[in-house]
């Protein structure tokens, strides 16, 4: 019984160090934020619940879940590490052996956010949309908000502004936009009854997202394991 009371009480005082480290990153962002969260919400219910039967229902997956991804996602983790570089303590936060993860918190509990919010919209849309196998559109966005965040990990160590961190990010995601934008929404079709062909597809689009976020995250531990380059 102790054990698991100190296994709890290490996971509360992680849950707390996650969610302040995000509030550090949204600062005085998180109104304006939450604002422009809002319209896109409501925008997905909106058109939801007013679309009619078999016009496309399948087409909320790139405005409503994607585009906050996009557009309101990867510009606040664009700051993840300008915010320590402005207020003078990167120094500190890479030599410090108790901030070991210190970034990948910050930028993972942002990114988990955006998930929830993510699934929230898909499920939704599911129960009042058209008919979809849900368990691949739910994987593929946990894939995706992987990738995310790790590409704006790799490119806050590199490049010293936001704006620079957002450019080269946005970048990479053209990079694989034929895999990054491939819809995993399967309209009308139950999970058991999905085509070898289907299946085969999204299995390859989510293993190159997969791969390419592995890699871009071991390159960006690799650079944080020197930290006078990231200082230079």
């Amino acid at each position: 019984m102790p054990r698991s009371k100190a296994l709890q009480a290490d996971m509360l005082f992680e849950l707390r160090r996650s969610v302040r480290s995000l509030s550090l990153l949204m600062e005085k962002k998180a109104w304006v934020f939450l604002w422009i969260d809002a319209v896109f919400l409501l925008f997905s219910f909106i058109v939801t619940l007013v679309g009619s039967e078999g016009s496309g229902d399948n087409e909320f997956y790139t405005p409503m879940v994607l585009m906050p991804y996009l557009f309101l996602a990867m510009p606040l983790l664009s700051d993840a590490v300008a915010a320590e570089r402005r207020a003078g303590t990167l120094d500190l936060v890479l030599s410090s052996p108790g901030a070991r993860f210190y970034f990948e918190r910050r930028v993972g509990a942002f990114a988990l956010v955006m998930l929830m919010q993510g699934w929230f919209v898909t499920i939704i849309c599911r129960i009042f949309g058209s008919p979809f196998p849900l368990l691949p559109a739910l994987v593929q966005e946990l894939v995706i908000c992987f990738f995310i965040a790790s590409t704006v990990l790799f490119w806050a160590l590199r490049v010293r502004t936001p704006a620079s961190v957002l450019f080269a990010s946005l970048a990479t995601v053209l990079l694989v936009s034929p895999w990054f934008f491939s819809s995993p929404v399967f309209q009308g079709v139950p999970l058991t009854l999905l085509a070898g062909e289907e299946i085969l597809r999204w299995v390859k689009q989510n293993l190159v997202l997969i791969f390419a976020g592995t890699v871009l995250y071991l390159y960006s531990l690799r650079r944080m394991s020197t930290p006078e380059v990231i200082l230079a």
